[in-house]
């Protein structure tokens, strides 16, 4: 009996699917009612030896996608996917030892839950990855979900909510999915909770540097997700989200920093090219 379904979109990598998957042979979880899920949109890297690997040890369903779009192949895998739970671990993440066996623990103590995200983490540095993660439980509402989320930390009772193929890389609108999947479950009425205690690796951000174009479609998914679910609480965020970008800007006029003031000038323009022109379907 399959308990999870673990659904990864993949496009250009290979060798951290690889680690990806020797992370779940050392899983103190049962991995045999663990199913992975790979939605293969690859033309060039090929990955049959990758599963082929790991086959024997692991139950890996490949299905090769030729629609790039990682809300579309996501949604492939949610079609297929037979497990009480979902996650979506990206195709450079890990799971530590005890993740899986710490989401069963969560589901088995609060009954009615039916979504719970986790925390990216370092435990060789004992550091957050990405954000800055909190410490303690508490229930997820559309006033502090923004900072309480990640694709890679969410793990989920299986349902019908599918995520809206407008977002997410490989679209216009190239962000914001996993927030949009997290607003739609919330209208839904779903109980949502974070805790700490559910941890997994993805490499840190921080020190990367994002091209322009990133920049820009990053700014546009912000902006249509803002436009699609329009509330007092996502007014705030968008205000909050440009005034900070405005405040860095002039931070950066100061000192006469080109790079950082267009950066910063792209981040607020495609916010709001993104809300004037998303329309609902």
């Amino acid at each position: 009996m399959i308990e999870f379904s673990l659904i990864m979109a993949t496009y250009g990598r290979k060798e951290e699917i690889d680690i990806f998957l020797k992370s779940l042979t050392v899983q103190t979880y049962d991995i045999s009612k663990v199913e992975i899920i790979i939605v293969d949109q690859n033309d060039k890297i090929i990955l049959d030896d990758i599963c082929s690997k790991y086959n024997s040890i692991l139950n890996i369903k490949h299905i090769k996608s030729d629609k790039k779009g990682l809300s579309f192949n996501r949604n492939i895998g949610l079609e297929v996917a037979s497990g009480k739970y979902i996650a979506f671990p990206d195709d450079d993440c890990t799971y530590y030892p005890n993740t899986l066996l710490e989401v069963e623990k969560i589901f088995n103590e609060e009954k009615n839950l039916d979504v719970a995200l986790g925390r990216i983490y370092d435990k060789k540095t004992q550091k957050n990855i990405i954000r800055n993660w909190k410490n303690y439980l508490y229930k997820v509402n559309i006033n502090n979900f923004f900072l309480s989320y990640s694709s890679i930390t969410i793990f989920l009772k299986r349902n019908t909510i599918k995520f809206d193929d407008q977002f997410g890389v490989g679209t216009f609108f190239g962000s914001s999915e996993d927030a949009d999947y997290i607003l739609q479950l919330l209208k839904s009425k779903k109980s949502i909770v974070y805790t700490p205690n559910i941890e997994v690796w993805h490499p840190d951000l921080s020190g990367n540097v994002m091209s322009e174009e990133k920049i820009y479609s990053y700014g546009l998914g912000f902006g249509a997700l803002v436009k699609k679910h329009l509330s007092l609480s996502l007014i705030y965020l968008f205000i909050q989200a440009i005034g900070y970008h405005i405040l860095k800007f002039f931070s950066a006029l100061i000192v006469f920093n080109k790079y950082e003031m267009k950066k910063r000038y792209i981040s607020i323009v495609s916010r709001f090219k993104g809300y004037y022109l998303y329309e609902n379907k």
